[in-house]
């Protein structure tokens, strides 16, 4: 039952998703993916400030002024994606959202370098778990970003 009450839902808001964003291109939906996109990575690097390390209470930011070259890739492509997702140029959103990609693959490799082994994982240990999440539900923002852009060189090129 907790299986359907997961599917059903997930569907009508993947069918809804990709009925809105997908087939047709509209200067809004880039604009509000866009803003979507960019206040996921606001959020992200906010997650960056909490505790990240079981035993050590180490956060992201420690992590990183520890210079943890895992980290310090995560962030600076986080930061990257970032910049790049704030100019309106469609080069620009292509770059920011391949920056994007790359940074969610590379934060969970990150974060099995960073935490080797298994670890109980408590509320106060969560902020990665989320972060990763973010990142990964981000990527399908900036697909749908980067599908916007596509099908507005389509209508241009039938012009």
């Amino acid at each position: 039952m907790e299986t359907l009450l997961f599917w059903i839902p997930w569907f009508l808001i993947s069918f809804i998703v990709l009925k809105i964003f997908y087939a047709k291109y509209k200067a809004s939906y880039v604009l509000a993916l866009r803003r979507l996109s960019v206040s996921v990575n606001i959020l992200v690097l906010l997650l960056f400030f909490f505790p990240w390390i079981p035993g050590t209470e180490n956060s992201g930011w420690t992590t990183v002024t520890e210079k943890n070259l895992w980290a310090i890739t995560v962030f600076v492509f986080l930061i990257c994606s970032t910049l790049f997702l704030f100019f309106s140029r469609f080069l620009f959103l292509k770059i920011g959202a391949a920056f994007q990609i790359i940074t969610g693959i590379l934060f969970i490799i990150a974060m099995t370098q960073i935490v080797p082994g298994t670890v109980t994982i408590s509320l106060k240990y969560i902020a990665p778990i989320i972060a990763s999440l973010l990142l990964l539900a981000n990527i399908v923002t900036v697909l749908l970003l980067w599908r916007q852009i596509e099908l507005r060189s389509r209508k241009i090129a039938q012009s």
